[in-house]
């Protein structure tokens, strides 16, 4: 939902979320599936999956945001991750930046990808 974030916290810097990003979301925890054994009985699996969140952040060129984001991916260990939305509920957790991170220096933008742990607080 486009315009649904405010404002996005990595590491302790705060960034606004650009107002026509879409933010996709998936809270961790557990995935169950059934599986059928031999005889007709079926068998419950549970699976860990992630948690994650995409969205776009606006960058300030005279903070160094560019600096600051590429020097956290590049943390070995979690760093804290928290989103705000709208209504003012707080999601976040501890984790990774992943994947490419892409600055678009047109309108000071870039789209990040967070997987670890994310949850409402």
């Amino acid at each position: 939902m486009a315009g649904s974030y405010k404002e996005c916290v990595i590491g302790g810097r705060r960034f606004p979320v650009d107002v026509e990003a879409d933010v996709t979301y998936q809270y961790g925890g557990y995935v169950n599936e059934k599986k059928i054994n031999g005889d007709g009985s079926f068998k419950n699996s549970k699976k860990r999956k992630i948690g994650m969140c995409k969205l776009t952040i606006r960058i300030d060129p005279d903070r160094d945001d560019e600096t600051y984001l590429n020097g956290q991916a590049a943390e070995k260990g979690n760093i804290q991750f928290q989103t705000l939305d709208v209504d003012d509920n707080l999601r976040g957790g501890e984790g990774q930046l992943e994947g490419d991170m892409e600055f678009n220096a047109t309108d000071d933008t870039v789209e990040i990808e967070y997987y670890g742990s994310y949850a409402k607080i």
